[in-house]
């Protein structure tokens, strides 16, 4: 008999059956050990956000896995990283702490999302005093305005003040994509075409299907009002095969008018494909006969 079970050590044992048996089996959590170092020594170490300590430390009894460590000490950045625990070994890491300074951002108007290095670190008006010391990229993002990006100098222990003036952004469409390109009808697994864009400040959208001689198909969405920027349209419906285009209108509050367009192609499904679809069919039913 052999037991597996992740988070527990195996079992195995050989037994004899005589007739009708009950095995009791308790099976034994897989633990190891962690020695945590750090330099300065007296960071607060959490394992999976539980406190253990101050470094240097040994841990016993880790449940075995991968493990978030983080060390946190006044004056310096948090550190983390995630480490193997192997049942029955004593795993060590060292941690090397980085001063810390202090970031605050405020914008006009407020409420901005605001990314170091690409992370998202809150909104604004925020303080945050685990900022690494060193030079970082800066992006200050509200929808409807222009992104306030700049590089920020951050120095051990003090405080390093910014503020972004946030520029209104002109109304505009992108990233407008059609999926799949080539859209096929009439067929049994006919799938949505997916319309996906982003505009950027609130406004009145219209999106429309349209051939190449530019008349209307199908309207998708009309006057749409939207506070969000990324956008997504669904449309399934069968028209006559040929070249298409999904057109897409965006007017802010002023009346400033954006205009995107992509092209598509309508195909109807192939013989060979329908075929298939019918030995599919047949195949699903025998199966079904046989099981029944």
């Amino acid at each position: 008999v052999k037991l597996e079970l992740e988070g527990y050590l195996d079992y195995e044992e050989t037994v004899h059956i005589t007739g009708d048996m009950l095995l009791n089996i308790n099976l034994q959590v897989a633990e190891g050990a962690l020695v945590v170092f750090s330099e300065p020594s007296g960071g607060d170490v959490y394992v999976d956000e539980r406190y253990y300590g101050r470094t240097p430390i040994t841990i016993q009894r880790i449940p075995a896995g991968r493990r978030i460590v983080t060390i946190k000490m006044p004056g310096y950045a948090d550190w983390t990283d995630d480490v193997l625990i192997e049942p029955g070994k004593i795993s060590q890491i060292s941690a090397t702490l980085k001063l810390a300074g202090t970031l605050q951002v405020s914008s006009s108007p407020s409420g901005a999302k605001v990314y170091l290095d690409g992370k998202d670190i809150g909104v604004t008006p925020l303080s945050n005093s685990g900022i690494p010391e060193g030079t970082h990229n800066l992006s200050v993002e509200l929808f409807g305005y222009k992104p306030w990006q700049g590089i920020v100098e951050i120095l051990p222990r003090q405080t390093t003040n910014i503020f972004a003036k946030l520029e209104p952004a002109p109304i505009d469409i992108s990233g407008l994509t059609v999926s799949p390109q080539v859209y096929k009808v009439k067929t049994p697994f006919k799938k949505d075409l997916s319309i996906n864009f982003t505009i950027t400040k609130p406004a009145t959208v219209t999106v429309e299907i349209r051939d190449m001689e530019d008349r209307i198909v199908d309207v998708l969405m009309s006057n749409f009002k939207s506070s969000v920027p990324k956008l997504e349209v669904k449309w399934k419906r069968d028209v006559s095969p040929g070249n298409y285009k999904v057109v897409v209108i965006a007017v802010d509050e002023d009346g400033n008018q954006a205009y995107r367009e992509a092209i598509f192609r309508v195909e109807e499904e192939s013989l060979l494909n329908w075929i298939l679809y019918g030995i599919f069919g047949l195949l699903i039913l025998w199966i079904i006969s046989i099981l029944l």
